[in-house]
């Protein structure tokens, strides 16, 4: 059975032999269960519209690079950063829960 691509990119923070400079910011994916029932919807809405549209994307365009499917998913961290890596089968991009609230107070300013 795959592993999901939630668990491998929980797993990619979590491995010591990586970045250490990544993880001495970046936790690991973020627990939208935590956070207010209200964000944590719009959050989930978000992240499943962006990997719908990944997941549509036309592979045989010729002016792009090969690439693993997408996954986009937050970032249980303590700085303002958004992150893209390519780790098992997956081509992922996070976004750090403290970009995600930066964001968030300026659309409603």
């Amino acid at each position: 059975m795959p592993i999901p691509p939630e668990v491998l990119f929980h797993r990619y923070f979590q491995d010591p032999a990586r970045h250490p400079e990544i993880r001495q910011s970046c936790k690991g994916k973020q627990d939208l269960g935590a956070l207010r029932p209200e964000l944590a919807a719009f959050l989930i809405e978000v992240q499943k519209a962006l990997n719908e549209a990944l997941g549509n994307e036309k592979r045989d365009v010729p002016e792009h690079v090969d690439h693993p499917p997408f996954h986009f998913d937050y970032i249980e961290a303590v700085v303002s950063n958004a992150l893209a890596f390519r780790d098992a089968d997956y081509s992922f991009i996070g976004v750090t829960m403290p970009l995600v609230s930066t964001l968030w107070t300026r659309v409603l300013s």
